[in-house]
């Protein structure tokens, strides 16, 4: 794992997990109500003239949710994250509504909490000496 950022008196911590490893390390520090922002596609649907919506087209985005529910998937090398979004571009998704994150490896994630207890401290910092 690869660390870029890491600001533990402030709740802030910016990395890349570079395997599936990595992604379990993530999924062994989330919790509830934590804070977890990453790159993502959404669907956008546009109201056609006639008032109707169309299928819509899928955008990249930066989006923050608020964790709800979490599940590592292994054999798809994917940890899924699922929460209201809190922060995105405004003017394509509304806030409050729900999404699911994919996690995968070599995408950068930023985890905010309101504490970081020591042990998770130390799963983050084992995982990045496990890839040196």
């Amino acid at each position: 794992m690869k660390i870029l950022k890491r600001d533990y008196k402030h709740g802030i911590v910016t990395l890349i997990p570079e395997n599936t490893d990595d992604l379990y390390s993530i999924y062994r520090i989330l919790k509830p109500n934590d804070k977890l922002k990453a790159s993502t596609s959404r669907r956008i649907r546009r109201k056609e003239e006639d008032g109707r919506q169309d299928s819509g087209e899928r955008i990249k985005m930066t989006l923050e949710i608020s964790v709800e529910e979490f599940a590592f998937h292994g054999f798809g090398d994917n940890l899924r994250v699922k929460g209201k979004i809190t922060s995105g571009p405004e003017n394509l998704i509304s806030l409050g509504t729900y999404h699911t994150l994919a996690l995968k490896p070599m995408e950068k994630v930023t985890i905010t909490k309101e504490k970081w207890t020591p042990l998770e401290i130390k799963i983050i910092e084992d995982a990045e000496k496990a890839s040196m």
